[in-house]
């Protein structure tokens, strides 16, 4: 009935106001890419406004093809996408890495339920709705996000959607400790994850407090790359204004206390500092500048114990102690999945069950312990295709914000491998919206430069 609906109110619409319809529906992913946890309704699972949007861009995808405004190349097909403004090329060979990894982790669905005194048993079925979920999201951006203009729309909106939540995670930060807020009334609500850290709300809106921290990471990685590529584009009076902000987002990062986020950070900074044309003299005022913010800092504490307080070095103390800490649980649940992994030839080769060691906070340790060495090899295969195509798009780019926005993609998306080996993040909206954004990059600067 919706589907007949859809249709009907899509065929009255002439060919610009169809467009409009869609770029809506894909703008609106974007806008509610972390907005969305906010107002999330439970219906059995958890959907999220940008998983219905996307429902809504799938029918349209399928409208579109049956009233041939898609054309979908075949397997045997090597020429490019032939864009044109109302006609929507699909190459179903830039899909395989991703069908390849699904394919590769279905056999872990013959699995028997595992036994472990650690993870409780869980629906692989259930898990793998959710991963399509995901899927479909990256899917359908993917295939409306195909020029420069929505390009830069989506990451407008997509900043836009940070910045939202961030201000109001900041709201339940300064609420709590002026006593009109308590976020422990609301769970269930806005504020399903609360989680503090010694006198502290980890800043984590209605999502997981290390969710958060990749999602900040990433967000940082972008703003930074902008500053850096954008330097001689900006008045000095914006500057100010943009660094204030970059403060803002570096305090958002250290309050999270997610640990991975913060030497991801720092290796980004370490990477750029190298990899762009800086002239001498200014390698030598970053340098000098950070030299003596670090000494700052180091007689600041002296005199204040402001990063004990902070309890910010309490988080890298608590390595040389990992029986008492969350590195304690990490190193046990590792055991378990390297465990489960070996338990017999079956789960060396196919694992326990997608899904059945989520809680492993070790991707790598997690696609062996759930899928054994075939969805590992499957999962880390499509990785590198996308690291490849990612890395490919800073080397095609020229154009000043197609630049920018592959250097960050590349980054944002090495940080998020490296931010898994201490976490689960093959769930996490953020990490699918980079891989998105990266793959419809890359679409685009073929299209302009092929």
């Amino acid at each position: 009935m919706f589907f007949i609906l859809l249709e009907k109110i899509i065929k009255i619409v002439n060919v610009k106001k169809r467009m409009k319809v869609q770029n809506f529906f894909l703008y609106l992913i974007f806008l509610f890419a972390f907005t969305g946890t906010l107002i999330s309704i439970d219906i059995g699972f958890t959907i999220k406004p940008p998983q219905v949007f996307a429902i809504l861009l799938f029918f349209i995808f399928i409208l579109d093809i049956i009233r041939k405004k898609i054309i979908i190349i075949p397997l045997y097909n090597n020429l490019n996408p032939d864009y044109s403004e109302n006609i929507i090329n699909i190459s179903i060979k830039s899909y395989l890495p991703f069908l390849f990894f699904i394919l590769t982790i279905l056999p872990s669905f013959m699995s028997e339920t595992i036994f472990s005194e650690i993870y409780e048993p869980v629906s692989s079925f259930r898990m793998l709705f959710n991963y399509l979920f995901l899927q479909l999201i990256f899917f359908v951006i993917t295939v409306y996000l195909n020029d420069k203009n929505k390009l830069f729309k989506s990451l407008k909106y997509l900043f836009i959607s940070y910045i939202t939540i961030l201000f109001f995670g900041f709201y339940q930060q300064i609420g709590f400790y002026l006593g009109f807020y308590n976020p422990l009334d609301y769970v269930g609500f806005h504020s399903l994850f609360v989680d503090f850290y010694g006198p502290f709300l980890r800043i984590s809106p209605a999502t997981f407090a290390n969710e958060f921290g990749e999602i900040t990471q990433t967000i940082l990685i972008f703003y930074t790359t902008y500053l850096f590529i954008y330097s001689k584009e900006i008045s000095f009076s914006k500057k100010i204004a943009l660094y204030s902000f970059l403060f803002v987002l570096i305090s958002t990062l250290v309050l999270n206390f997610t640990r991975a986020s913060w030497i991801v950070y720092f290796l980004y900074l370490i990477s750029m500092f190298f990899m762009l044309k800086i002239k001498l003299s200014k390698r030598f005022f970053i340098v000098f500048f950070t030299s003596l913010s670090i000494i700052g800092l180091y007689f600041l504490n002296l005199e204040t114990d402001i990063f004990n307080i902070l309890r910010i070095i309490d988080r890298f103390v608590e390595f040389n102690d990992l029986s008492q800490n969350s590195a304690s649980m990490r190193i046990i649940t590792w055991e378990e999945s390297y465990n489960l992994f070996c338990k017999n030839n079956f789960t060396i080769l196919f694992g326990n069950g997608w899904g059945n060691a989520i809680d492993t906070h070790n991707v790598p340790l997690q696609l062996l312990a759930e899928t054994g060495l075939s969805g590992f090899l499957g999962f880390y295969t499509l990785m590198f295709y996308l690291s490849k195509k990612f890395y490919h798009n800073i080397i095609i780019s020229s154009d000043l914000f197609l630049k920018f926005t592959s250097i960050s993609i590349f980054y944002s998306f090495l940080g998020c491998i490296i931010f898994d080996f201490t976490n689960h993040g093959i769930y996490h909206f953020g990490f699918w919206f980079i891989i998105s954004i990266g793959f419809c990059l890359n679409k685009i600067l073929n299209k302009i430069y092929t």
